[in-house]
């Protein structure tokens, strides 16, 4: 977002038509999309996307901004400070994680197969499958 307001100077009509290009991004997943892994795509309305910027260390999922974002000052400095304050991009990468990302064992069993080289019935690939050493 930064780089869209600050560097490339578009206008809001001009980085509504970016954030857009979202639609082209599920293309892509769906395109290679595993029925194990379930549906990744990404979609603002469900939480499944921030926008922000890594350089200033802010972000915002709609959600959180629909919640945390009154009136910013068009001052840089200000709205920079204002952004990192109520809308850090730690709470929204976490909240996208904890939403939408399923936990490390339930995940495990389908990365097991996919990563594993040998037989999938050895001890080793039962152990791995199931989180077990």
């Amino acid at each position: 977002m930064d780089r869209m307001i600050s560097g490339l100077k578009l206008d809001s009509e001009e980085i509504y038509k970016r954030l857009c290009d979202i639609t082209m991004v599920n293309s892509v997943i769906s395109t290679y999309r595993d029925p194990k892994v379930g549906d990744v795509q990404v979609d603002p309305l469900v939480g499944t996307v921030s926008f922000g910027s890594v350089y200033h260390c802010w972000a915002f999922s709609l959600k959180r901004v629909a919640k945390a974002f009154a009136d910013c000052d068009n001052d840089k400095e200000r709205t920079r400070l204002t952004m990192q304050r109520f809308l850090p991009v730690s709470e929204s990468i976490l909240d996208m994680v904890v939403n939408h990302l399923p936990s490390p064992k339930e995940a495990q069993g389908y990365w097991a197969e996919l990563l594993y080289t040998g037989d999938a019935d050895d001890r080793d690939a039962r152990s791995i499958q199931s989180c077990v050493r």
